[in-house]
Formats: structure tokens, sequence, C-alpha cells
């Protein structure tokens, strides 16, 4: 008889696919196992759902017991006489979204199909990885993928900033890195991931630890010029500061040192000159000594006659020679007295003594020139007045 009414209800589904049509919805839950569903045979009415994570879709109760596979064949029913008021059904189904359609009421005039909706729910939160500055406006964040996709494929993954709610999205289902860009230099931040599926969003990951963007080029320019300037007047500020000690020094006929020299940034005394240095400016009158362009004029002398001295010599011109009272102002002879200079051998061009010996000597000779050459111009011109 049972295997009878196994065959009637097989064949009845089959008849019946027209009758009232209801929807029974049931959404997968990562957090429990099961749920329940209660409904009632005569008028449809639906309480609550339930999901067994089973390999098939099952429908037990006083109502209608029915194991159907997942081509909807009815592989067990029970008689008609016990379809009676409102039951108690456990459905159960591995949590894949889809539509699972059975006859669950076959006889008598309430001919009921039942179509089970298996509804996929947000995936679960993703763990977040770590954040790593690209550039000064860019990021990647990576993440984990969450433990369930909550029945449908995870399709989106977003990471969001904070501050500035900036997000970028990668689309795949499986853990990885996702760039945001568009992010603020010099701007700290974290960051959190969500996924995606055709059901809604799950909720954020933690957030990563806190980064601090790079500065841009424009910045680091800034701030470069920035400490250059700095750096530059504090130079300068020391540089004055020593000159004024220098000037007191001096005033004080105190003895200048190698030091106060670097300090004030004045060129040209060395640890070799020193000491002729401090005896040029202990012999200056005490008139002058409050005028520090005066210990300028001397050390600029001492400059000059070191690059004179030095494989620099070649790049010596009449003016600084002009400077430092070697060559007199408005000489018609620079020219020949610098180049007399530069042909002098190294040992003698090391001092402006030396060198003052040589442009003396030169311009005697220039002297001697044109002292000859007026001697023939007064003879010749006495030859011809006869």
């Amino acid at each position: 008889m049972k295997k009878y009414f196994a065959l009637v209800a097989r064949v009845t589904v089959m008849a019946l696919v027209t009758s009232v049509l209801s929807n029974i919805l049931i959404s997968p839950s990562a957090s429990a196992a099961t749920q329940n569903i209660t409904f009632d045979c005569s008028n449809s009415t639906l309480a609550t759902l339930t999901v067994d994570p089973d390999d098939l879709l099952i429908f037990t109760g006083d109502c209608r017991a029915a194991m159907v596979d997942s081509f909807n064949n009815i592989l067990l029913s029970k008689l008609p006489s016990e379809f009676m008021g409102p039951q108690n059904f456990q459905v159960s189904r591995s949590a894949t979204p889809g539509t699972y359609t059975n006859a669950i009421d076959l006889f008598a005039a309430r001919h009921t199909l039942y179509t089970i909706i298996v509804r996929a729910n947000a995936p679960s939160t993703p763990s977040i990885g770590t954040a790593t500055a690209l550039s000064p406006t860019s990021a990647s964040i990576s993440f984990i993928a969450p433990g369930s996709n909550g029945g449908a494929t995870i399709e989106t993954y977003t990471a969001t900033s904070t501050p500035g709610s900036i997000t970028g999205r990668v689309f795949q289902s499986g853990s990885g890195s996702i760039t945001i860009t568009g992010l603020t230099p010099s701007t700290a931040y974290t960051f959190r991931v969500t996924a995606s599926n055709s059901a809604g969003t799950s909720s954020a990951s933690g957030a990563t630890v806190s980064i601090t963007m790079p500065s841009s080029d424009a910045d680091n320019a800034a701030a470069a010029l920035a400490a250059q300037k700095a750096a530059e007047a504090k130079r300068e500020a020391e540089k004055q500061a020593a000159r004024a000690e220098m000037t007191n020094s001096v005033k004080s006929s105190k003895v200048v040192n190698l030091e106060m020299f670097t300090k004030a940034e004045i060129y040209g005394v060395t640890a070799e000159n020193i000491a002729a240095v401090q005896a040029e400016i202990a012999a200056l009158p005490q008139t002058s000594r409050a005028d520090l362009s005066q210990v300028l004029k001397i050390a600029r002398k001492y400059e000059v006659v070191g690059k004179i001295a030095s494989d620099q010599f070649a790049f010596v011109y009449s003016e600084s020679l002009i400077e430092i009272g070697l060559i007199p102002q408005g000489s018609k002879y620079k020219a020949s007295l610098t180049a007399a200079i530069k042909k002098l051998p190294q040992t003698d061009r090391s001092t402006y003594t030396s060198i003052k010996k040589a442009i003396d000597v030169e311009m005697a000779e220039i002297q001697a020139r044109k002292d000859r050459l007026a001697n023939l111009i007064a003879r010749n011109a006495s030859r011809y007045s006869k």
C-alpha cells in the first residue's frame, strides 16, 4: 500500500503543476546550522524558515513528509488522511541560493504547490591585512576573503579610508589587495575592507595599522628650499656675529685668530699666512680699526696672492691685481704686467713682496723702453732740424 501511494504522489506532482503557487523564502545562515519553518497545510500561511547544510531538500511533519532530490522527484510520502492543520516542517538543503519546487498538498480540494526559494545572505566579514603606501597619493590594502560567501559568489571588495572615506575596489571573489588613489600626501590613514555579493555587503573589517603617506615632490621641494633658506639665514647670522666680534677685537687691539676669520667667512687667511695678516692688522692706525673693511682689504690681498701662487694663477686677471695695489689704478700696462706675472716660476709668485718685485722689474723695463724710444725720437728730431 505504501508503495502504491508513493507512486500516486509521484504522478500527482506532475498533474498538479498548475495549482496555486506559494513562495517560501529561505536564507542561508553562516552562524546557525538550522532554522525552523511552520506553515498551515490548509491555507499556506508562512511563519518561520530553516536551512540545514545537507545534500537534499527535505520536508518532514504530520501534514506531509516527502524527500525531494535535486530534480524534484518525490522519494517518500504519507497518506492523505494525515494532511491536517498547521504543521512544523524542517527544510534541509546545502546553503546554495536557488529555487526548488515540491507539491506539499496533493489531495482533496487544496492542491497547493509550494516553491522553496533559498536566498543568499551578504558575505561574512573579510580579514584585514596591511596597508602600504605606493606613492604620495596612493596605497595598497591587502585582505583575506571571508569564511562564508553568504551563499553567493563574492563579486567585489571595497577598501575605504579614514579620514576622507576615499574608496578603491577590486572585482574578484578571493583574497588579494586593493589600490586606493586620490589620497593626500603627508596625511595619516587607516583602511577597512568590505565584501559584496548579489545579496548585499558585509560588515567592515577591522582597521589597518595607520600609515602616513609620503610627501609629494612639490612638498619635498618646498621643504628643501625652506631648509636651505633657514641654513643660509643661520650662517649669515653666525657670520655677522663673528664679524662683529672681530671688529671689537681689532678695535681693542686684541689678536684676531684664524678661527674668527673662518666663522666670519673672510677668505684668503690660512695657517701659513695668519701671522703676516695679524701683523698688518696690528699696524693699522687706531682710527681705522673700527672699520672692518680695512681687515677685509688685508684678507683680500692674501686671497689673491694665494691664487697667484696656486695652480689657479691662469684665472687671475688684472682687475684683481689693481684691487690689491699690485698694479696702479688706470695703468696703461696692466695687461703686460699681468702677463709678466703669469710667466714667473711658482717660487717667484708665492708672496705679495715677490710679486710686487716682479711687477716693479717689469715696470722698470717698460720705462727703460719708453726712455730709449724718447731718446731716439729726440735725436732724430735734432738731426732733421739742422
